[in-house]
C-alpha cells in the first residue's frame, strides 16, 4: 500500500513546487527585466546621471539583466517544472544547461567587480578628490572591459563541464568536472571574487565614512560650512544606496554559493529535498531576487534617478498633471484676449 501511494505523493509534491515557483520566478524575472532596463535608459537619457559611478551601476544592470534572462534555460532543464522530467531534452537541454550556468556565474562575477570599482571610485573622489582626474573616460572603459573579460575567462569551466545528468533517475544540470577540481574552482571563485572584494569594499567604506565625518566638522565660514554639509549629505546618500545594494547582494549570493558547493560535491544530498524547495529557493529565487531588487534600491534612495524616471516616463502622473496645467493656462490666456 505504501509503495503504491508513494509515487502519487511525490508527484503531488512536485506539482505543488511547480505551481509555487514558476509564477513567482516569472514575476521576479519581469521585475528584474523592467527595473534594469529602466536603469540603463534613465542613465543614457539623463545628462546629470552620466557620472562614473552611474556607469558602473549600468554595468551591473546589464549583468543582472543577463543573469535573470539565462536563469530560465537552467530552470527548464531541471525537473522542478514537471514531475515527468525536464521540458528540454538531448542537445537542447545540454546547450541550455551550459549557457545558463555560464552566464549566471558571469553575471555574478561582473556584479561584484562593478561594486568593487564603485567603492574604489568613491574612495578616490572623497579621500583624494584631486586625483579624480585620473579616471578618464578611457580609464573607465578599460576597467569596465576588464570587469567583463576576467569573468568571461574564469567562467569557462561552466560552459565546458556543466551537463544534464541523471542522479537516481532525477535530471540535474550539474558540474560534471572532477570533484577535486570543482572544489578548487569554487574555492578560488569564493576567495578571489567574493571574500577579497567584500573585504576590500568594507575597508574602503570605513575609510570613506571617516573622511566624510572629518569633512563635516563645522568651520567659521557659514557659506563654506553649508557647502560642506550639503556635500556630506549627498555623499552619505550615495554610500547608503551602495551599502544597501552590497548587503542584498551578499545575502543572496552567499547562500547561493553555499548551495552550489553542496550541489556540485554532494548531489545525492538534494535527493532528500523531494519537493525541490532548496533547489527553487537557493538556486533559482535568490539570484533572481538580487537582480530585481538592485534597480528598486537605486530609484528608492536616489532623488536624481526618481526625477529622471518621472521626466522620461510618458505615464508619469506628475508629467501628465504638468501638461494639463499648462494646457489650462494656455486656454485661459487665449480666452482672456480681448476681441
Amino acid at each position: 500500500m505504501n509503495n503504491s501511494t508513494f509515487p502519487d505523493v511525490e508527484r503531488s509534491c512536485w506539482l505543488f513546487s511547480s505551481i509555487f515557483f514558476t509564477p513567482l520566478l516569472v514575476v521576479i524575472s519581469l521585475a528584474a527585466f523592467v527595473g534594469n532596463i529602466l536603469v540603463v535608459i534613465v542613465v543614457s537619457k539623463t545628462p546629470i546621471l552620466k557620472t562614473s559611478t552611474n556607469f558602473y551601476y549600468v554595468n551591473m544592470a546589464i549583468s543582472d539583466f543577463l543573469g535573470a534572462l539565462f536563469t530560465w534555460p537552467v530552470y527548464l532543464t531541471h525537473e522542478i517544472i514537471t514531475s515527468r522530467g525536464s521540458l528540454l531534452h538531448g542537445t537542447l537541454a545540454s546547450a541550455a544547461c551550459k549557457t545558463g550556468a555560464y552566464v549566471r556565474l558571469l553575471s555574478y562575477l561582473v556584479s561584484i567587480l562593478s561594486m568593487l570599482l564603485i567603492a574604489v571610485e568613491r574612495y578616490i573622489a572623497i579621500v583624494y578628490p584631486l586625483k579624480v582626474i585620473l579616471f578618464t573616460r578611457k580609464t573607465r572603459a578599460v576597467l569596465i572591459l576588464a570587469a567583463w573579460l576576467i569573468p568571461i575567462v574564469h567562467s569557462l569551466p561552466h560552459i565546458l563541464y556543466f551537463e544534464v545528468e541523471a542522479v537516481d533517475q532525477i535530471a540535474l544540470c550539474r558540474f560534471s568536472w572532477n570533484s577535486s577540481m570543482i572544489m578548487l574552482f569554487y574555492a578560488t571563485t569564493f576567495l578571489v571574487f567574493f571574500a577579497v572584494p567584500l573585504i576590500s569594499i568594507s575597508i574602503l567604506y570605513t575609510v570613506i565614512v571617516r573622511a566624510l565625518v572629518r569633512k563635516a566638522i563645522p568651520c567659521d565660514d557659514a557659506n563654506q560650512n553649508s557647502f560642506q554639509m550639503k556635500r556630506y549629505k549627498h555623499s552619505q546618500n550615495i554610500m547608503r544606496l551602495f551599502k544597501s545594494i552590497v548587503a542584498v547582494f551578499v545575502g543572496c549570493y552567499l547562500l547561493y554559493t553555499m548551495f552550489l558547493i553542496i550541489k556540485a560535491t554532494v548531489p545525492k544530498f538534494l535527493l532528500k529535498d523531494e519537493c525541490k524547495w532548496m533547489l527553487g529557493i537557493f538556486y533559482f529565487m535568490l539570484p533572481l531576487l538580487s537582480s530585481s531588487v538592485n534597480p528598486f534600491i537605486l530609484f528608492l534612495f536616489s532623488t536624481n534617478y526618481r526625477q529622471a524616471l518621472q521626466t522620461l516616463c510618458p505615464f508619469s502622473c506628475r508629467k501628465c498633471c504638468t501638461k494639463v496645467r499648462r494646457g489650462a493656462e494656455r486656454n485661459y490666456r487665449v480666452s482672456s484676449v480681448p476681441e
